[in-house]
């Protein structure tokens, strides 16, 4: 994507996106790639200085774990009380419950005190940074449908999961949600993980008391330090932008209606990392079979023509513009096109590239299972880091 001039614009083209039958939607692409911009912008100044990321206070203090009143300052009389013929362990135990069970109830939160702006983060701009010539964006375009039907009327939820592997490098989405039918309200969740020990290291708490974690920092002990940050409703014509550090999980939703079907569309654009360069559509031909066969059908059709014309005497005829750009991608064409059409059938039917539409299916069948596998890994490492208080 150019990124030099006033408007972004898309250089090459969109796989599954014929650049000349499917051109007004390249354009509505661009606009949305603009309207991204501004709102990654945003997302990435913070993480763009590592120093501004790093020793930043609590927004709000906590420095140690209080009751009012603490049941452990309580005489004996008051609380349960040993029954008749109770055993002493037994009774001790039912007073220990008790006495967790007050301190979740009587746990004293921390007052936020005077509110203060956060820091600004550095100033940071796409633009400005990579807006040279030569160096434009690398944008991963995807169009995902979620369909509700009366036999399946509800999508229970996603998975918790960061976008693309290390291979696609993306730091960076921008969601677009641009038709909602017949569902209720959705939400995307954010989580994100939890340095335990710098949160944790000034505070003072009871020995062996951990109850509080789970109402201050939302995590238990022994499990993983990951906190869930909120979520943002997903109403048609929103678009949310969020950095690949984060985890992010779709809500449920079903059909309001239950007697008719309902959608929710997007368009989801994956930012790659603006200092690394990955293999794109700017390196790979065109992989669909459908289109090398239809360019060189075409160019068959204007061979024949040109032939027609010359033997009348004029030889201005020239190539149509409508297929020009398949044409950069598949060269050969011109080749094959001067062929009888029954060999251009054998030759089409016996090549291995371009991509035939049911090796693509079979092959974004392995991609799926590999994004699936992927998405388990990641997340057991993603969980892995665990709170562990120490006693005193």
């Amino acid at each position: 994507v150019d990124i030099s001039g006033e408007e972004a614009r898309i250089t090459t083209y969109i796989n599954n996106l014929h650049p000349q039958e499917e051109k007004p939607l390249y354009a509505l692409i661009e606009k949305l790639i603009e309207a991204s911009i501004p709102l990654w912008d945003k997302s990435l100044a913070p993480l763009s200085e590592d120093s501004f990321m790093v020793n930043r206070d609590q927004r709000i203090p906590y420095e140690s774990v209080k009751y009012d009143p603490d049941p452990e300052d309580l005489s004996d009389s008051e609380g349960p009380q040993q029954l008749p013929g109770e055993d002493e362990d037994a009774y001790w135990e039912r007073r220990e419950e008790w006495i967790q069970a007050m301190r979740e109830a009587n746990l004293v939160m921390p007052e936020p005190g005077e509110f203060t702006p956060l820091e600004e983060p550095p100033k940071f701009g796409l633009r400005e940074v990579y807006g040279g010539r030569g160096r434009g964006l690398q944008v991963i375009v995807k169009l995902a449908n979620i369909e509700l039907t009366p036999e399946k009327p509800r999508y229970e939820r996603g998975s918790w999961h960061v976008e693309g592997q290390m291979n696609e490098h993306i730091v960076a989405s921008a969601l677009y949600y641009y038709s909602n039918e017949n569902i209720t309200p959705s939400h995307l969740s954010f989580r994100a993980q939890l340095d335990q020990e710098a949160a944790t290291v000034d505070i003072s708490y009871p020995q062996s008391e951990h109850g509080w974690l789970s109402t201050i920092f939302g995590c238990e002990q022994g499990e993983s330090a990951v906190q869930e940050l909120g979520s943002v409703e997903t109403r048609e014509g929103r678009l949310v932008s969020f950095t690949n550090i984060l985890q992010h999980r779709v809500g449920p939703f079903e059909l309001v209606d239950k007697g008719k079907k309902g959608y929710r569309k997007i368009v989801a654009l994956f930012l790659v990392d603006p200092g690394v360069r990955v293999i794109s559509t700017a390196h790979v031909p065109c992989q669909q079979q459908e289109w090398w066969w239809k360019a060189t059908q075409e160019l068959h059709l204007e061979l024949e023509e040109n032939a027609h014309i010359s033997k009348g005497g004029n030889k201005g005829a020239g190539s149509s513009s409508s297929s020009s750009s398949i044409r950069a991608g598949v060269g050969v064409a011109q080749g094959i096109a001067k062929l009888p059409l029954e060999l251009q059938d054998h030759v089409l039917e016996d090549v291995d590239f371009p991509i035939s539409l049911q090796e693509a299916k079979r092959l974004r069948l392995e991609l799926m299972q590999e994004r699936k596998e992927f998405v388990v890994k990641s997340g057991k490492l993603f969980e892995s880091n665990t709170f562990s208080l120490c006693e005193h």
